[in-house]
């Protein structure tokens, strides 16, 4: 956790105990020692809360919280009365709760922190009209966080057991934001109510409107196996403490604020350390960091009967792929093909894998085992006949791979990557030229930041000897993949074609620089390039004068 947060500062393990012995130093030289030494030391000791809380050691934050000036108007200050709260809370001590609260800004993520914990505050002195107060102020300040607050308010009505508030704002806060964690909730609620039809409606409107995830089916085939289950998420004060803190945990990580994120992840996890989704949260968050490895415990720790349970499954073979054991994700993928529930998906990321390890061959049979098993496809079957095509075209079996491209955009027609495979090999081929660049323009519409249908719509102009409009497109796909070899080898071939020879070579020794050792055939022609440039062009391929050739020119604008 430590490496997670940057303070690994192994040079300086005891920098308090050097002596100086060296008498000949200056004394300036001493001085900017001494500077430098207490800086590090004073960024040590600040790091040194937020790096325990993400380490998920409570109890040393806390130590460190406790001798700390809680009124300074610093970011450590406000972790640390966030700690103290939460410990607060989880004591249900009301004296050091109503203490610390006002200590609290309400700044940055404090104007929702801070709200939702006076809400709870609230509840534990049995105020719930003040609580509803609260939520209703914070939704009229924050609209856009609508489904929080309905959520917020279902959790206070339940733990006043009052069911018919808590459905009522539990299907506000689902209608809003139709998600895993939001379907789940409600689902549980009405099976706690033995209410098996509204259940099953909730899990069939999920599973409707995400066909690809695999909570909804699990929940509806136990439902179907008369197992139920109703867990609640909030029973408590402290549970819905947890919960608040897992909200902003999970706003900062889908805005992309990871070391803040595991902050209010871990202290929800200290309040409630068997929420499911808690430890899904930290386990994605760490899958992400330098210290990947500590999202194990965290996905193995959802016990085998949880609805979560085959989800996590996938996280981890994936998280197994990112640390190098494959194998590891291999096993764990073919023990979940036995599962008729996720038997597509075990042999899909099964395929996927031996794909981005470059195995196109074997990932071959796996995707056919999949396109086998379809008895009609549907638009979201798109992705792997393109998958497939992929690894077909990488193994030389072009006219395959051409077949399940169009099999590809004749189930969703504006897939922006397909149409960027197949005209970009159409282009290379030299095949259905004016076709392909028309495709290529409609992906680079759908997708106008990609560099590499960017670098494609160069290509194709290139190959039309365009040289001059080609140049703009590759220029603009450079800044995107300035180490990208194929981008840098198409500008410098364009560069020569109009003559800035001296840039086309700067561009083709980058291209030899980042080309992969493998790619023997592309490093053969860059060295060629480098030593005699480009050949000139045939006749047939010049600068076109008649008409008859100028209709096979399409003029990008």
């Amino acid at each position: 956790a430590a490496r997670f947060y940057g303070t690994a500062l192994d040079k300086l393990s005891d920098q308090s105990d050097v002596q100086v012995t060296d008498k000949k130093l200056s004394k300036d030289k001493k001085d900017l020692r001494d500077k430098k030494i207490q800086e590090d030391k004073e960024f040590l000791k600040e790091r040194a809360l937020p790096t325990a809380i993400g380490g998920g050691k409570i109890q040393e934050a806390l130590a460190l919280a406790g001798k700390m000036d809680l009124k300074q108007p610093t970011m450590n200050s406000q972790i640390a009365v966030m700690v103290l709260l939460v410990d607060a809370f989880k004591s249900n001590n009301t004296d050091e709760i109503n203490k610390l609260l006002p200590l609290l800004r309400d700044a940055g993520f404090g104007k929702l922190l801070s709200p939702l914990l006076e809400v709870w505050a609230s509840v534990l002195k049995k105020d719930v009209k003040t609580a509803i107060a609260k939520l209703d102020q914070l939704e009229k300040d924050y609209p856009s966080i609508q489904p929080l607050v309905n959520a917020q308010k279902a959790f206070v009505y339940e733990t006043q057991q009052d069911k018919g508030n808590a459905e009522k704002y539990y299907i506000k806060s689902f209608d809003e934001n139709l998600s895993l964690r939001s379907a789940w909730l409600i689902g549980q609620f009405y099976e706690r109510q033995q209410n098996r039809t509204k259940a099953e409606a909730i899990y069939t409107r999920i599973n409707d409107k995400m066909p690809e995830a695999v909570l909804p089916k699990v929940a509806l085939q136990r439902l179907d196996n008369g197992d139920w289950r109703g867990e609640s998420v909030v029973r408590t004060v402290q549970d819905g403490v947890a919960s608040a803190m897992y909200d902003v945990a999970s706003v900062l990580y889908q805005e992309g604020s990871p070391r803040l994120a595991i902050l209010y992840a871990q202290m929800s996890y200290y309040l409630a350390p068997k929420d499911p989704f808690v430890n899904l949260l930290l386990g994605d968050i760490f899958s992400t960091s330098q210290t990947r490895g500590q999202a194990l415990g965290f996905y193995e720790s959802i016990d085998q009967d949880n609805d979560l349970y085959l989800m996590t499954q996938f996280r981890l073979a994936q998280l197994y792929e990112s640390m190098g054991h494959v194998n590891s994700a291999f096993s764990l993928l073919g023990k979940l093909m036995d599962n008729k529930l996720v038997r597509r998906d075990s042999l899909s990321e099964i395929a996927d894998i031996y794909r981005r390890q470059e195995e196109y061959t074997k990932a071959v049979p796996y995707y056919n085992k999949i396109i086998d098993e379809i008895k009609k496809p549907v638009e979201s079957d798109w992705a792997v006949y393109y998958s497939r095509a992929i690894c077909l075209e990488r193994t030389g079996s072009w006219k395959q791979a051409e077949v399940d491209l169009k099999t590809s955009l004749s189930l969703s027609p504006d897939q922006p990557e397909v149409l960027n495979y197949l005209a970009y090999t159409w282009v290379d081929h030299g095949k259905n030229m004016p076709k392909a660049l028309s495709m290529l323009q409609r992906a680079l519409a759908a997708a106008p930041q990609d560099p590499y249908i960017t670098d494609s719509v160069g290509w194709a102009l290139f190959r039309l000897n365009q040289f001059e409009e080609s140049v703009k497109y590759f220029e603009a796909a450079i800044t995107g993949l300035p180490d990208d070899p194929t981008v840098n080898d198409h500008l410098g071939d364009a560069y020569w074609r109009v003559g800035r020879q001296r840039e086309a070579e700067f561009q083709w020794k980058r291209a030899l620089t980042h080309a992969s050792p493998k790619d023997v055939k592309q490093i053969s022609s860059l060295k060629k390039k480098l030593r005699y440039g480009l050949p000139p062009l045939p006749k047939l391929a010049s600068p076109l004068n008649t008409k008859k050739e100028k209709k096979n020119v399409i003029v990008v604008k």
